[in-house]
């Protein structure tokens, strides 16, 4: 084929695997704007260039006649694709890359064989530019259904948790931060309850946050909606108090920020799976360096079935496996949380392998305990780590009108301002994201990062995480009583926490209890005094609440409130096999003392 003098010339070496392999898919990614031709056709006819140079390295020659080799010459051939520039801006700006670039090209120039058959391996027989239009729908509507989740779990509960008659109403907080420092708690709280904090206005946002994600879901004004879920979240985890404090809250929250970015531009991708690895990562460092005994010794899944805050039918049965299958267990949970997610930056294929082990972990942990939403929306994140070719199956379960529907989608090259302002963005996200992780394997932060992620932090967009670093060994449960003479007392029933000890454990997720998951952190903190909400739940079964009350299974004072209420603390063990097959019993319990003292109205 006859070179076209119009367009720039990539003239690579036809007698290379390696070469011919890079070359097809540099044709597929550059769609016509350059021509490609091996070195053995056109060498002889550019007499300024030497065969052996143009056996040393590959040339890009320029219709001007401008002649570029090696790593430059790749790069800028990929630059004629808007959105593989990347890496030719790194080289001609950031220093020392070039040199480095330049020493990777000749080490693999020189060891071509052997990158052909690593490539062969780790990335595929045949290259294909990366496509994520099937991952990108996919991550959509699984974010979509997170939100409906996480808002509609809240949403039922918010009068009893945050409402006017609440254990924890809303206005009053609001207030008492705006009276402690003034209009910088706007700045602090963002949230639509500065408006108003009624139950009125709480259903107005709860209502506009479900159908926003409704909307999501079936693809409406998807940007649209990505903003008014990141607004009405971030307004429930502000106004939400120590209700919507977990980690889950925020990761949402910072999946939710990823998400709007990515409705711009798909190289908000590259965010996600650092976001994954810092996730990830962070939960390992925290376990491994985190100092607690049962990890250290591998004992810690001996105990964490047991004593995590909502256990699930599974979690009975896990936990009665022998020692050495959770010292197993935990060893693999290191490995998958410490080593595994550096395989993310690795080759399409090791990416994808650490991808698989993360979603298995994630489905472990689903099967085994009530983790709301939680996992489905690490899932949702965890998809970036795969493309369209790793996720054909999502093709045969989909309508043939959807898949032509996706297939047909172009994305819209950003103006350079919207990539400037993307840039920015990624570039703070990145910064700070880095010295999280530094900061929980050093214990220490530079000034200028903890600088930046103070301003970001009320939005949530970047947050430090450690999921179970230190692992509870005992299971301790408050049992609220009423009484109306304070001789005989009568117990009130949670809906999913344990307290019977013959009833059933609950399969609760994707729906959070958020006042039984608050009564495990407040039973951790052994009396009232350092879990002084409790006196504000007390104060609301003496009235009679009915929000409040809702959020409980069982009400022994129907007819009219008690005079007394008080709470007693006991140590909640999973029976024997043999003690549950004869009689049944999940639970034991072993009284350790009073929690709350008796308080009535009067005292208040």
């Amino acid at each position: 084929m006859e070179a076209d003098s119009k367009k720039p010339l990539f003239v690579y070496n036809g007698e290379c695997r390696f070469c011919r392999m890079w070359v097809e898919y540099s044709e597929k990614v550059t769609c016509g704007k350059v021509q490609y031709q091996p070195l053995q056709q056109v060498a002889d006819k550019y007499e300024n260039i030497s065969r052996d140079e143009f056996e040393k390295s590959v040339k890009l020659i320029m219709p001007q006649g401008k002649v570029y080799s090696g790593a430059y010459a790749t790069f800028k051939t990929l630059a004629y694709n808007p959105r593989r520039r990347l890496l030719l801006w790194l080289y001609e700006h950031i220093p020392g890359f070039g040199y480095l670039s330049e020493f990777v090209y000749k080490f693999v120039s020189v060891n071509r064989n052997f990158a052909y058959w690593f490539t062969r391996l780790f990335i595929g027989k045949r290259l294909e530019p990366s496509s994520y239009k099937f991952v990108q729908w996919f991550f959509f509507r699984s974010l979509a259904l997170v939100y409906l989740f996480a808002i509609l779990s809240f949403g039922i509960q918010m009068k009893g948790l945050i409402g006017v008659e609440g254990i924890l109403p809303a206005q009053q907080f609001f207030d008492a931060v705006f009276l402690e420092i003034g209009t910088q708690a706007y700045l602090i709280l963002p949230s639509l309850f500065w408006i108003s904090a009624s139950n009125v206005f709480l259903d107005f946002v709860f209502l506009i946050g479900l159908i926003s994600s409704v909307l999501l879901l079936i693809g409406f004004f998807q940007r649209t909606n990505l903003i008014i879920l990141f607004i009405v979240y971030l307004s429930l985890v502000s106004a939400g108090q120590l209700f919507m404090s977990y980690q889950w809250d925020v990761f949402l929250l910072e999946v939710g920020f990823l998400a709007i970015l990515l409705s711009f531009t798909s190289s908000v991708i590259w965010l996600f799976r650092l976001l994954v690895f810092k996730f990830v990562i962070l939960s390992g460092i925290g376990k491994f360096f985190g100092g607690d005994v049962t990890w250290q010794n591998l004992t810690a899944l001996s105990y964490h079935y047991e004593t995590q805050p909502l256990p699930m039918p599974l979690s009975w049965y896990a936990h009665q496996l022998p020692l050495w299958f959770h010292e197993i267990s935990t060893m693999l949970i290191f490995v998958s949380q410490v080593i595994v997610p550096f395989f993310i930056f690795a080759p399409r294929r090791i990416r994808i392998f650490a991808g698989y082990v993360f979603i298995v972990l994630e489905v472990l942990i689903l099967l085994t305990g009530n983790y709301n939403y939680f996992n489905l929306l690490t899932i949702a994140a965890i998809i970036f780590l795969f493309d369209d070719r790793a996720i054909l199956f999502i093709r045969y379960v989909l309508p043939q009108a959807t898949r032509n529907y996706i297939q047909r989608k172009k994305e819209k090259i950003l103006p350079i301002f919207g990539r400037i302002i993307i840039g920015i963005i990624s570039f703070v996200l990145i910064f700070v994201g880095v010295f999280q992780i530094v900061e929980k394997s050093t214990g220490s932060m530079p000034q200028s990062a903890r600088s930046v992620s103070k301003i970001i932090a009320p939005l949530h967009i970047s947050n430090s995480y450690g999921l179970f670093t230190h692992m509870t060994t005992s299971r301790p449960e408050i049992i609220i009583e009423g009484s109306n003479d304070g001789e005989e007392w009568f117990a009130y029933e949670f809906k999913y926490k344990p307290g019977i000890l013959n009833r059933t454990l609950p399969i609760v997720a994707p729906h959070q209890p958020r006042l039984d998951w608050q009564m495990w952190f407040a039973a951790l903190a052994g009396n009232y005094q350092n879990a002084p909400w409790i006196l504000n739940f007390a104060t609301r079964l003496l009235e009679g609440s009915k929000p409040v009350l809702s959020l409980l299974e069982e009400n022994p004072f129907p007819e009219r409130p008690p005079t007394f209420i008080r709470a007693i603390l006991y140590n909640y063990t999973f029976t024997s096999k043999e003690k549950r097959s004869n009689d049944g019993q999940i639970w034991e319990r072993e009284l350790l003392g009073l929690y709350l003292p008796a308080v009535s109205l009067q005292q208040q």
